[in-house]
């Protein structure tokens, strides 16, 4: 067997039942149940239809998701205004208290648990904006 792992097993388990169907329509074809081998093939290309429009259909939400809010572009200036207001700090902020703000925002902002790249680049973006004073 082969072993899939992380968006590769996702995108297999979405056309699951799909390709289950169809094993089942070969099978009752080859025992010569041709109505009901017909009646399985159509539902695996109903499913396998519906999976492929879901499994087009995310990553253009989150193309969507991502050009609403760009991460600013190298070489971006960012107002010590912006980057107070990203960070939630007040303008005579010690670097303790940036450095605190940063990470407990980054703690839910990190691509690695559930938050986006765009958000962690506006986060780091204001913290070295503010640190660089």
């Amino acid at each position: 067997m082969l072993r899939l792992g992380g968006a590769h097993r996702r995108s297999v388990s979405r056309f699951a039942p799909a390709i289950i169907l169809a094993g089942a329509a070969i099978l009752f074809a080859a025992r010569g149940a041709m109505w009901i081998a017909l009646a399985f093939g159509a539902a695996a290309v109903a499913l396998y239809a519906w999976s492929t429009r879901a499994f087009i259909a995310e990553p253009k939400r989150e193309r969507a998701r991502a050009q609403s809010s760009a991460p600013p572009k190298r070489g971006y200036t960012m107002s010590d205004a912006q980057a107070r207001a990203i960070l939630g700090v007040p303008p005579g902020a010690s670097e303790a208290d940036i450095r605190s703000a940063y990470r407990r925002k980054m703690a839910r902002a990190h691509p690695d648990l559930g938050g986006s790249t765009e958000e962690a680049a506006k986060l780091s973006a204001a913290r070295d904006a503010l640190l660089r004073k």
